[in-house]
């Protein structure tokens, strides 16, 4: 493995990876543990590729380097970075404020899968999960629900609509203009099971940690599927085995059998003219809708295609990224 001397000692690309990979996690607030540090392995341009990196290599080098160990501090398993003036007792709050962020997204996951057993019921839709704060466990109480969709190519419009008038017969649907929207579902991302495979102009580090985490809800088949299109970008932004990231979620829902052949009995009918129609007039009122709401120049990434459908005008991306800035570049 390539090293190179610093001032303080000598560090490896696996020890520079897990620096990284702690402070990008920081700009959220966010202690990690040695197995999200290893899930969210950062791995940045001009560095070797870090195949095949375990679980143990990652906690070895946690407790052992001295790299690191003059960067990160622990507690109760947890690690960041030694902020400078941050004294035992401000750790110990910082970590206490993301156990408590944790236990807030079980009662979330609660809410969201019950609202999911109706969601998955709705024509058209092939896949579901959960993905934002709370697919990283780290919500407050004004966090809402962000909700990943796959629909089906041609019926991407209609499969919206049907799941905005859910949520709407619900109450608990995320409208535009809410600054705040506590345990309200956003549905801002939907793609076509054609048309799985990132957009360019959407794939960076935020995006791929974001949608590593993604949770499956419902549709495990397509989700294989999609993490499959993804894989090849994803390997750019993250050192992990591919492989040992994607598990099958412990928050998935069953759509019973009844309820699925009604679901392909709608389905077959709205595949014939009145669905060819509706699809239409879907997509000319929604499309209004959202032009309505979006002003030339605006900040954020508004997609409406026939592929995706993308609805998020306050990204965080641009933000975090600059935060991070990655430094300490190693040199070969």
């Amino acid at each position: 493995m390539h090293t190179v001397q610093t001032k303080h000692n000598i560090q490896t690309p696996l020890e520079h990876a897990i620096w990284q990979t702690v402070r990008y996690f920081d700009a959220f607030a966010l202690p990690v543990t040695s197995v999200q540090i290893w899930r969210g392995l950062v791995r940045l341009k001009g560095q070797p590729p870090l195949a095949g990196v375990r679980l143990a290599a990652v906690a070895e080098a946690l407790q052992t380097s001295p790299y690191l160990r003059a960067r990160l501090v622990s507690c109760w398993g947890y690690w960041a970075p030694a902020a400078a003036g941050r004294n035992n007792a401000e750790l110990r709050q910082y970590v206490r404020a993301r156990l408590r962020r944790h236990v807030l997204a079980q009662h979330k996951w609660r809410r969201l899968r019950r609202i999911s057993r109706l969601m998955v019921a709705v024509p058209f839709v092939r896949m579901v999960g959960g993905s934002g704060s709370l697919a990283l466990f780290n919500t407050t109480w004004m966090s809402d629900l962000d909700v990943y969709i796959v629909a089906r190519a041609g019926r991407i419009w209609t499969a919206r609509l049907l799941l905005l008038l859910t949520m709407q017969l619900l109450g608990c649907r995320r409208t535009y203009g809410e600054a705040h929207a506590p345990d309200k579902v956003c549905l801002n991302h939907y793609v076509t099971d054609r048309n799985l495979v990132m957009a360019p102009d959407n794939r960076s580090l935020y995006t791929a940690q974001q949608y590593r985490r993604m949770t499956l809800i419902w549709g495990e088949s397509m989700w294989r599927r999609w993490q499959t299109a993804n894989d090849s970008w994803l390997a750019e932004q993250l050192a992990a085995d591919p492989a040992s990231l994607f598990l099958p979620g412990i928050q998935a829902v069953r759509l019973p059998a009844a309820i699925e052949r009604l679901k392909r009995m709608a389905e077959g009918w709205l595949l014939e003219f009145p669905g060819d129609w509706l699809e239409r007039r879907a997509e000319g009122m929604q499309r209004r809708a959202v032009e309505r709401h979006t002003r030339p120049g605006q900040r954020g990434r508004v997609v409406l295609s026939a592929g995706e459908l993308a609805f998020h005008p306050d990204n965080r991306a641009p933000e975090i990224l600059r935060h991070f800035s990655p430094s300490d570049q190693l040199a070969f």
